[in-house]
């Protein structure tokens, strides 16, 4: 087999990394012996071990929804809302029906 052969990049999506990094763990090893018993590059595993924490994501959980829906309340006489978001650097939108 060429060098090439045996270099192949295997694209893998978030949650496929999040069963990596549970699979290293519960395996006992450390991420040296885990990664060439599993023909992964360290650096590509430390990559994506901060990406993830960095972002929020609690390794083993699952991805956050983009859309969380509301229902209306029984009565749209009685409804009342605000919503604040601080979207950082000072900036807030804040929406407001009464």
């Amino acid at each position: 087999m060429s060098s090439a052969e045996g270099s192949r990049r295997v694209r893998r999506s978030h949650a496929q990394w999040q069963q990596v990094f549970a699979e290293q763990a519960a395996s006992g090893l450390g991420v040296r012996a885990f990664c060439a018993r599993h023909g992964l590059a360290p650096s590509s595993f430390r990559n994506w071990k901060r990406k993830l924490d960095t972002n929020g994501a609690a390794l083993g959980a699952p991805a956050p929804a983009g859309f969380v829906e509301l229902a209306p309340s029984a009565s749209p006489d009685t409804v009342v809302w605000e919503v604040e978001l601080e979207l950082g650097d000072g900036l807030v939108v804040r929406l407001r029906r009464r």
